[in-house]
């Protein structure tokens, strides 16, 4: 089994650079090439956060760290105009995240958005598109990679097989089970697909209104050509 490293000075570097350059899966690879454990995260965003409830956990630190990562992600592939990947990656990854928190969800629906315009930067959430928000993701994965290597540091080498066996045990998280999202490893997508559905529909719906109080004039917003 392979031993979780601490983040040194230049992995805190390197990430922050591949965030600068949008390369969000250089990011994910480099973390979990330092601390395998942080994998769980890719199928189990409960594994990590504060809503989880189980502090020490292997991916605690970091939750919201790979929630804003996968986030930024879709960022990046509406960025480069990859418009069905984005839907895609929101499908089968963001959508395992809804639920966990309010603010979550509230930052998801800022985020999906920006579908609703054939150019996200000019638009009233072009925000999300601009070299801020990288940094504001950089900072996150930053605090997160600080955050773990200073609990490695305190709790030292002998508490690694406890609280991997913990979270061996650990159940699904009620939270997704209640809200309509698929258990990790469940094969079922559709309650979590159909709530991106909902929030395609109401943009649908939002920026048709906001045509109507411009004259029919604006940007038409049509989920057909994902």
């Amino acid at each position: 089994e392979e031993t979780p490293q601490a983040f040194g000075l230049e992995d805190r570097k390197r990430v922050r650079n591949m965030v600068f350059e949008g390369d969000v899966e250089g990011v994910r690879q480099l973390l979990i090439g330092k601390q395998p454990q942080l994998a769980q995260l890719q199928e189990d965003p409960a594994v990590g956060g504060s809503g989880s409830g189980h502090k020490g956990a292997p991916g605690e630190p970091f939750g919201d760290a790979f929630f804003h990562l996968s986030v930024q992600q879709f960022i990046e592939l509406l960025r480069q105009d990859k418009i069905g990947e984005a839907v895609e990656h929101a499908r089968s990854s963001l959508s395992t995240f809804q639920g966990r928190s309010h603010q979550h969800d509230q930052h998801l629906q800022d985020v999906l958005a920006l579908l609703a315009y054939k150019s996200p930067g000019q638009s009233p959430v072009g925000q999300f598109m601009s070299t801020a928000q990288r940094e504001k993701v950089a900072d996150i994965i930053n605090t997160a990679m600080l955050e773990s290597s200073a609990t490695a540091s305190a709790s030292g080498s002998g508490s690694g097989s406890g609280s991997a066996s913990a979270m061996a045990a650990k159940p699904p998280a009620p939270s997704a089970i209640s809200r309509g999202v698929p258990a990790p490893g469940s094969s079922n997508g559709g309650a979590a697909a159909s709530i991106l559905e909902k929030i395609l529909v109401q943009l649908c719906r939002v920026q048709a209104e906001i045509r109507k109080k411009n004259d029919n004039k604006g940007e038409i917003f049509d989920v057909s050509f994902i």
